[in-house]
C-alpha cells in the first residue's frame, strides 16, 4: 500500500483539477498509511546463542537473535551486554543479528538485551536475558615424548636432544626442560631442543618434562628416559694464536707480547702459557696469555709461545710460529734537571741555598750535578743528596744573578745534560724596610658587625720586606688589646665585652730583624651590638597533604631573652639532614606553604628578633615530615 502513494496522489490531483479547477476549495488527498514498530527481538538459540538462564556456558559464546519488521523495513540493532543488570550498550546501529563479546570469564553471570530500530526511529526492546559461564576446569599438561638424540659421546662434547608432544588441556602454550641425569637440568624454554655436555664418563638417563607457560606450577610427569653413554676423551691443548707485539726495540725497553687467540683444552680445563724469548730464557707459566721481556744485548731474537693444561701439565701444545724481534743498542742520554727551590733575595755575604732535581739517565745510571751561580763561579761535580742536588753560595757583590744546574752520568762522565732553567737571585744590602699591610677581611659591613661576646677573625696582607725576608704580624683590636706577634697573617678575637664601635689596625715586621716594623695599616671599624639569645622554636602541622594545597604549620616555644618580639620563617627540604630553602620572614606564628611536587618533605622553623634581626635562633629540630600526594 505504501508503495502506491505517488500514483494515488497524482490521480487525486488530476481529478481535483478536472472537477474543481484547482480552486482553493479543493478537498485534500488521503493521508499516508501509518508505520509500525519492529517486532520484539528473540534469542536465536538455533544460531548458537545461549538460552535465557542457561548455565555452564562456554567462555567464547556468540550472541544471536531474530527480529523482523511488519512493514518490511530494514532494521538496526543496539546491543547491551555485561556483568551488571541492566547491561550497558556495547554496540549501536549494527545491521548484523549477532555479536561476539570476546573472551569471557569463568563462572560469571552475564546479562544482555537487544533494541531493534526501523528507519522511522520506531524501536522495540527485548527482555533482559542472562546466562552463566562454566566453572574453570583444572589444567593438566600431558607427558612429553622420550628425548631423541645421540646414544653416545665423549666428555666435554656438546650433544643435542629433542622432545615434544606435550599439550595443555586448556590449549595453553607449554615449556620444556631436560633432566640430564648428572644432577643438572636445562632451563625451562619453549624450545623442544637443548644441548648438554658431561664432564665425567658414565651412562646417563635423559628425561623431559613440560609445564604450562602461563601457569608454571602446572607440570607434566617426566617422560621415559633415554640413555647416553659418555666415554672419557683424550685431552688436547690447541696451539695459541701467533705471537703479537713489537718487532723492534732497544736494550733499555721492556716489550710486551701476547697471542692473537687463546689456546683451548678440549676438556674445558684452564690453560697457561709461556714464552721462549730466543735468548736462552723463558717466561714463567701463567694463565695470562701475555708476557714482557727486556733484552740487554743487541741482536735478533725468535719469540714463540706455548700452552699447557694447568691441571695436567704434561699436556702441552705445539709452539707457535716465531716472531723475529730486532733489538738495537741505545746511546745514553741525561735529561736536564729543574731548579725547584731558590731564594728570591739574599743579604750580601749570606749563603744562598738552591735545590735541583728530576734529571735522569735513559739507562737508569746514577747522576752527578754541577752549579753555575751566575757570578763566574761553577761548582765541582757532586753526587745527589737523596733524590736531589743541593747548591750553596755566598755573593760578594750586590746585584741580580742567573743560577742554573746541569747533570751528568756518574758512570760515563762524558754524558752530560743541558743546563737547567735559570732562576734569579737578588743580592741586596742596606737598610731594611717593611711595607704597610692592609686588612682585607672582614670586608662588608655585615661581616664587620658582631654581637657582644661573639668572636671575629681578621686577615691582613700586602706587607713585604725589601730584602725578601719573612714577616710576622699583629693586630690592634681597638679596645686596648694588641695581639702578640705571630707568623700567622690572621687572628681571631672574642674579647669585646661592651657594645660600641672599635677601630682595628694591623702591622707587620721582619721576622729576622724584629726592630724593622711597618707602619700601622688604615683602620677598619668593628661594630659590636647588644647580645641577644633566641631559643629554638618547635613546629607542628599535618602529616599529609596534596600538591597545590595551602598548608599551615604552627610554631611555638621560641623566645628572646630580652623579651623582644619575634618573626619566623620556614625551611623546606627533601632531606631530613639538610635545611633546604627558606621562605620570607613573617611575624605570624602560623606559616603557610604550597607544595608543588608529590613526595616526602621536611619542614623546619627559625625565629629571629624583629628589632635586632641579626639575632637568630637555631632551626627547629627534629624536622616535621609531611607526605605530599597528587590530587
Amino acid at each position: 500500500m505504501r508503495g502506491s502513494l505517488p500514483v494515488y496522489l497524482a490521480i487525486v490531483c488530476c481529478v481535483g483539477i478536472g472537477l474543481l479547477g484547482c480552486s482553493e476549495s479543493s478537498s485534500k488527498p488521503e493521508q499516508y498509511e501509518a508505520n509500525h514498530a519492529p517486532g520484539v527481538p528473540t534469542i536465536d538459540t538455533a544460531g548458537g546463542a545461549p538460552d535465557d538462564g542457561e548455565t555452564g556456558c562456554s567462555i567464547s559464546e556468540t550472541l544471536h537473535w531474530q527480529c523482523s519488521d511488519p512493514d518490511g523495513d530494514a532494521l538496526t540493532y543496539d546491543v547491551y551486554f555485561g556483568q551488571t543488570n541492566p547491561p550497558v550498550a556495547v554496540s549501536t546501529g549494527q545491521a548484523a543479528m549477532s555479536y561476539d563479546p570476546g573472551a569471557l570469564q569463568y563462572d560469571t553471570d552475564y546479562y544482555w538485551k537487544i533494541v531493534a530500530e526501523d528507519q522511522d526511529n520506531e524501536t522495540a526492546s527485548s527482555d533482559v536475558w542472562s546466562f552463566t559461564t562454566m566453572t574453570q576446569p583444572t589444567e593438566t599438561v600431558s607427558t612429553p615424548d622420550i628425548p631423541t638424540g645421540p646414544a653416545g659421546g665423549e666428555t666435554m662434547q656438546s650433544l643435542a636432544y629433542t622432545t615434544g608432544g606435550a599439550t595443555s588441556n586448556l590449549g595453553h602454550s607449554v615449556e620444556y626442560r631436560f633432566d640430564w641425569g648428572d644432577g643438572s637440568y636445562s632451563a625451562w624454554a619453549v624450545s623442544t631442543s637443548e644441548s648438554h655436555s658431561w664432564s665425567t664418563a658414565g651412562t646417563y638417563s635423559i628425561k623431559a618434562q613440560a609445564r604450562c607457560a602461563s601457569h608454571t606450577g602446572v607440570e607434566s610427569a617426566w617422560s621415559a628416559a633415554a640413555d647416553v653413554v659418555i666415554s672419557e676423551a683424550a685431552e688436547i691443548v690447541t696451539t695459541p694464536g701467533d705471537v703479537s707485539g713489537p718487532a723492534t726495540g732497544t736494550t733499555i725497553q721492556t716489550l710486551n707480547y701476547s697471542t692473537t687467540s687463546p689456546a683451548i683444552s678440549n676438556l674445558g680445563h684452564v690453560v697457561e702459557y709461556r714464552y721462549d724469548w730466543g735468548d736462552g730464557s723463558y717466561s714463567s707459566w701463567s694463565v695470562s696469555n701475555g708476557a714482557s721481556h727486556n733484552w740487554t744485548a743487541a741482536g735478533s731474537y725468535e719469540v714463540r709461545a706455548q700452552a699447557r693444561c694447568r691441571d695436567h701439565i704434561s699436556v702441552v701444545s705445539d709452539w707457535t710460529a716465531a716472531l723475529t724481534v730486532t733489538i738495537t743498542e741505545v746511546t745514553e742520554t741525561v735529561t736536564k734537571p729543574t731548579i725547584t727551590t731558590h731564594p728570591e733575595y739574599v743579604d750580601l755575604g749570606d749563603q744562598a741555598n738552591f735545590v735541583a732535581q728530576y734529571a735522569s739517565s735513559n739507562l737508569g745510571h746514577s747522576l752527578e750535578y754541577q752549579w753555575d751561580y751566575g757570578d763566574g763561579t761553577i761548582s765541582s761535580w757532586e753526587p745527589l743528596s737523596g733524590s736531589y742536588s743541593l747548591g750553596a753560595h755566598s755573593y760578594s757583590v750586590v746585584g741580580a744573578y742567573e743560577v742554573k744546574a746541569r747533570a751528568r752520568c756518574a758512570v760515563h762522565t762524558d754524558v752530560e745534560s743541558d743546563w737547567s732553567n735559570a732562576v734569579t737571585v737578588n743580592v741586596v744590602a742596606g737598610a731594611e724596610t717593611v711595607s704597610t699591610p692592609y686588612i682585607y677581611e672582614p670586608d662588608t659591613e655585615e661581616e664587620k658587625t658582631i654581637q657582644q661576646g661573639e668572636s671575629i677573625t681578621l686577615r691582613q696582607t700586602g706587607a713585604s720586606s725589601n730584602l725578601g725576608h719573612e714577616l710576622e704580624y699583629r693586630f690592634d683590636f681597638g679596645d686596648g688589646y694588641i695581639s702578640p706577634w705571630s707568623w700567622e697573617y690572621y687572628a681571631t678575637y672574642s674579647g669585646y665585652g661592651a657594645i660600641g664601635d672599635y677601630e682595628v689596625k694591623a702591622q707587620a715586621r721582619c721576622r729576622d730583624h724584629i726592630d724593622i716594623e711597618s707602619a700601622w695599616s688604615d683602620a677598619i671599624t668593628i661594630h659590636v651590638l647588644l647580645a641577644e639569645s633566641i631559643t629554638r622554636p618547635d613546629v607542628s602541622g599535618p602529616a599529609t597533604g596534596v600538591v597545590g594545597e595551602l598548608i599551615t604549620f604552627t610554631t611555638s616555644g621560641s623566645t628572646s631573652d630580652l623579651g623582644h618580639d619575634l618573626e619566623y620563617r620556614l625551611y623546606i627540604s627533601t632531606s631530613s639532614s639538610s635545611l633546604g630553602n627558606p621562605t620570607d620572614w613573617t611575624t605570624m606564628d602560623n606559616l603557610t606553604y604550597t607544595f608543588t611536587q608529590a613526595r616526602t618533605w621536611y619542614v623546619r622553623v627559625q625565629a629571629r628578633c624583629v628589632t635586632h634581626t641579626y639575632a637568630e635562633s637555631p632551626p627547629s629540630y627534629p624536622p616535621h615530615s609531611i607526605v605530599i600526594s597528587n590530587p
